[in-house]
């Protein structure tokens, strides 16, 4: 029908529809497009931010880290029709098969649906992202870089592929969609604050909503399905307490916990071995000077739509019980690349615009970077620190080479979110502190599976490995290089034991009729794949689970 601002809802209005979904991003729109494409049904879209993002509904996101060192968490979610979609780098893969069925030594591991279950799903969630390819495994004649294929493969060392996203910001890809479809009436600058429940809390009716503008009103709905995010979707279920004052769906206190998200660090460094000795074959990336250029650079951020990164066979991770894991090779510069702003910006920037033909195509996708004059205005602030990495990281011929890890974490009830009952935002709802853990087996783990690839790479002529100072050691010291993806998982996690998750496999809380998540926050384990793609196909899914319970 429409997108409308909620200035123009008169106080204390009722409003009926039959699906009100919570969050206007990927998932969120996902779901309404795919219900108004398959049913009669109206849908209600609540987003919280407007069309354009905005300081103050940012603000609305603060909290406290009180776990392991995290991002602001006013800048680590988005608030704007798109959500996440605004701020993405565009790299989709797929959860793997063996992340859905789990392995042996992993508690709470593996999901309650299988691969084949969601493989159509993957489908269209690749066309909503508008890849150009599903091809996920190597195949014969792909045109890969010469550090990921043999002998530098081989074994239980293996690759898999990410592809890329233009990358799709769907509050704008899909906007004309959203405000011409005759179904959905999507509401920006609308912030769910509470659902809403029968007595008892057993049946979700729908959701009272609040403005910045200082309008309240209330969304009357036959089913409710949250797609804000894994943060946002718990804070928001532990925040509605009228008729449960730990929270709706939270009988047995699981909502919150179990977050999870992609360690990101250097592990170890590749101390390469020089051409001719050990029988390793030249490489343009290690021994060409300027003619070697493009290929470091490739080696930091691919030029085409397709990015590659070492793993471990399904066969040796059950074997050595391990979890899954991925690590490619970087150039080592003097910048702290975590901590330097301009580093920062300069990923940004290349991670975006990774070839002309794709600049173009981005142009016309309407896909640049959000905010280009600021991030511009970093670039030309961080000259200094960016002709550093740009000499060490393309016009130097290394001498080793970083193993840049992205692995799994495990399932762990103590990695959680609460409220703060001392501090509450402008619209009144209490605040987040987010306790992030890591456990000891996520740290073995990564040993385990580095220590098979630095096999293979020795084996191979390349180098021997030097693991960082943290991995060389069985402790809780990560060191200081750990962070984040921004990848926000579980909180609300799918299982068929109501004891130790908060929906069922199809989706639907346990103890809490016509009530849906159709986000991260339902993912049981997360892999290392970025989990976008996955939780595109997981929203489609619901999306049909909702149609075929709900259609009139």
């Amino acid at each position: 029908m429409a997108i409308r601002n909620t200035s123009a809802i008169p106080k204390g209005t009722e409003l009926e529809t039959d699906i009100c979904v919570v969050g206007g991003g990927p998932a969120g729109i996902s779901i309404a497009l795919s219900l108004s494409k398959s049913t009669n049904l109206n849908i209600v879209l609540l987003e919280s931010g407007g069309l354009d993002a905005s300081d103050a509904d940012q603000a609305l996101n603060d909290g406290a880290n009180v776990g392991l060192d995290y991002y602001d968490l006013t800048m680590t979610r988005h608030r704007v029709l798109g959500g996440s979609s605004h701020k993405w780098a565009g790299w989709c893969r797929p959860m793997d098969e063996l992340d859905f069925d789990g392995r042996p030594g992993i508690p709470d591991g593996g999901w309650p649906i299988s691969y084949d279950e969601m493989r159509p799903y993957f489908k269209e969630a690749a066309r909503l992202c508008q890849l150009e390819s599903e091809q996920w495994e190597p195949a014969p004649g792909m045109d890969l870089p010469p550090l990921y294929l043999r002998p530098f493969i081989g074994g239980d060392v293996e690759i898999a592929l990410w592809q890329g996203s233009p990358p799709t910001k769907f509050g704008i890809v899909y906007r004309d969609r959203l405000e011409a479809d005759e179904q959905i009436t999507a509401y920006v600058g609308a912030t769910a604050v509470e659902v809403l429940s029968d007595e008892d809390g057993q049946q979700a009716t729908g959701v009272r909503v609040a403005s910045l503008r200082g309008n309240e009103f209330v969304v009357k709905a036959r089913a409710v399905v949250l797609a804000a995010g894994a943060i946002e979707t718990a804070r928001l279920l532990l925040a509605s307490t009228g008729a449960n004052p730990a929270g709706l769906a939270n009988e047995n206190d699981v909502v919150g916990r179990y977050f999870m998200e992609h360690p990101h660090l250097v592990t170890g460094r590749i101390e390469l071995y020089p051409q001719g000795t050990h029988n390793r074959p030249m490489l343009a990336s290690i021994d060409k000077g300027f003619s070697g250029v493009r290929a470091r650079l490739a080696m930091q951020r691919p030029a085409g739509a397709m990015k590659v990164a070492y793993t471990i066979s399904r066969e040796r991770q059950e074997k050595e019980h391990l979890l899954n894991f991925s690590t490619h090779l970087r150039t080592v510069s003097p910048v702290n690349r975590e901590e330097s702003d301009a580093y920062q910006a300069f990923k940004l920037a290349v991670g975006n615009l990774r070839s002309p033909k794709r600049m173009i195509k981005q142009i016309r996708d309407r896909a640049l970077p959000e905010d280009s004059g600021n991030l511009v205005k970093r670039l030309v602030k961080g000259t200094p620190e960016i002709t550093q990495v740009i000499y060490h990281e393309a016009l130097r011929k290394p001498t080793e080479l970083a193993l840049y890890t992205q692995s799994e974490q495990s399932p762990n009830p103590d990695s959680r979110l609460t409220l703060d009952p001392d501090r509450t935002d402008a619209l009144g709802m209490p605040r987040i502190k987010l306790d992030w853990r890591l456990s000891r087996i996520d740290k073995q783990s990564i040993m385990g599976a580095q220590e098979i690839i630095g096999a293979q790479l020795d084996r191979s002529g390349l180098g021997r490995l030097i693991p960082e100072p943290a991995f060389t050691e069985d402790s809780d010291d990560w060191g200081p290089g750990l962070r984040g993806g921004h990848h926000h998982i579980g909180t609300a996690r799918m299982s068929t034991d109501p004891k130790r998750g908060v929906v069922d496999p199809a989706g639907e809380a346990h103890t809490v009729r016509d009530l849906y998540v159709g986000d991260t926050a339902v993912f049981p384990v997360g892999g290392y794949a970025n989990p976008f793609l996955t939780t595109v196909a997981w929203s489609l899914r619901l999306a049909d689970t909702i149609a075929s319970r709900y259609q009139r």
